[in-house]
């Protein structure tokens, strides 16, 4: 019961957005990669995996207007939030599949992290 006294059920949390933290060894825990997007056209779709400290793939469906500026750009944004030493493959598809719930989920990685990262 809630402290004033409601008869309502209480809501213990709401959790909003959540993506996998990456992790490199230049640039330690990093969150958040939706600004990496900022300003770069034509992308319909696209996943984020890390597959280990060292290799991030970026799973992308796109439109006309992704092009080989337009990736450079991406690559760029990506590279100031995860450091130059990790290699960044992009690969294109028609589609994403998508989770167990229904919905794509945008950032993911894939190996644990341990104690000292």
């Amino acid at each position: 019961a809630c402290n004033c006294g409601a008869p309502y059920p209480v809501i213990k949390g709401i959790i909003g957005r959540n993506d996998d933290i990456l992790y490199t060894e230049e640039k330690g825990n990093v969150g958040r990669l939706d600004p990496a997007y900022k300003g770069v056209l034509g992308i319909r779709q696209s996943k984020i995996i890390q597959h280990s400290k060292n290799r991030l793939e970026v799973l992308v469906v796109s439109d006309e207007r992704f092009d080989v500026g337009q990736q450079k750009l991406l690559l760029q944004n990506l590279r100031d939030r995860l450091g130059q030493k990790i290699d960044i493959e992009f690969t294109y598809l028609d589609s994403i599949p998508l989770g167990k719930t229904g919905k794509l989920k945008s950032v993911e990685r894939r190996f644990p992290l341990t104690e000292q990262d």
